[in-house]
């Protein structure tokens, strides 16, 4: 469940079958032309389990083929990263069969990091007042009516299920690992943490560096809290909440008693 997407054939296929639509919008005219016919061929052999000799080959043409250009590029990178994020979930090897079907209905994105525009997301009211959602996967998206066409084609008849025993038990995996998706890309955060952070916002969000100390955070929490009627932190408390922040990746250490915001943010 581990083995990262670019280095299994089948999961290259998932990938590149999810954003190719999306593939020949944002490419120029020029540029689909110049790849597509090749792109196709990959794709025609990744798909054919008999031809399981080329597949490596074809892994290659894929990834040679979307490195020509800055958005191809880009999107293979993103989309790959998503499905490692995914596969990186808690789970025995027995679901690995409906963690492909969850990823062949998966729209999905894990933006490249970058020090300079976090690309992260931590959704938060004025203040933190009442806590706060931090989405760890970027364009999050099932298709299900995909997931439906899965389900039926697995269970659709006693006959299928008496055909294939593993069918209903992949249909029901499917079923679970997509609640396990929804939960995990989506962190909730506490009224505690949710306000330290509106405090790293006030002090950090500004700066170039998205930085602040430790002491200038200290000092705005104790004046963000007053204002919106909840009581100073005392020094476990902040400590404690500072720790759950790293611990979400909405911060991250920036050298001795400095600390960076690690994820964008929008005021609801």
């Amino acid at each position: 469940m581990t083995t990262p997407s670019v280095k299994s054939p089948v999961l290259v296929l998932i990938a590149v079958s999810r954003i190719y639509p999306a593939l020949r919008e944002r490419l120029a005219a020029a540029e689909w032309q110049e790849i597509h016919a090749e792109l196709d061929s990959a794709i025609a052999s990744l798909s054919d389990s008999s031809r399981s000799s080329d597949h490596p080959a074809a892994v290659l043409a894929v990834v040679r083929l979307f490195s020509k250009f800055e958005a191809s590029r880009e999107m293979l990178a993103r989309r790959l990263a998503a499905q490692d994020a995914v596969l990186s979930l808690p789970g025995g090897s027995d679901e690995a069969n409906a963690f492909h079907r969850v990823l062949a209905a998966a729209d999905l994105d894990a933006p490249a990091p970058a020090a300079s525009s976090p690309e992260r997301g931590v959704t938060l009211k004025p203040g933190g007042l009442g806590g706060a959602k931090s989405l760890k996967l970027k364009n999050f998206h099932l298709d299900f009516v995909e997931l439906l066409k899965i389900g039926s084609s697995s269970a659709a008849s006693l006959h299928a299920v008496l055909g294939d025993p593993n069918a209903l038990v992949i249909a029901s995996s499917v079923l679970t690992i997509v609640q396990s998706l929804v939960a995990s890309v989506t962190k909730t955060i506490g009224e505690d943490e949710a306000s330290l952070f509106w405090s790293f916002i006030q002090t950090a969000g500004k700066r170039k560096d998205k930085t602040a100390t430790k002491a200038e955070v200290r000092a705005a929490s104790d004046k963000d809290r007053q204002e919106f009627g909840l009581a100073p932190f005392k020094p476990a408390e902040f400590t404690k909440a500072l720790k759950k922040l790293e611990s979400l990746s909405s911060i991250a250490p920036a050298g001795e008693s400095r600390w960076r915001l690690a994820e964008s943010y929008r005021v609801s």
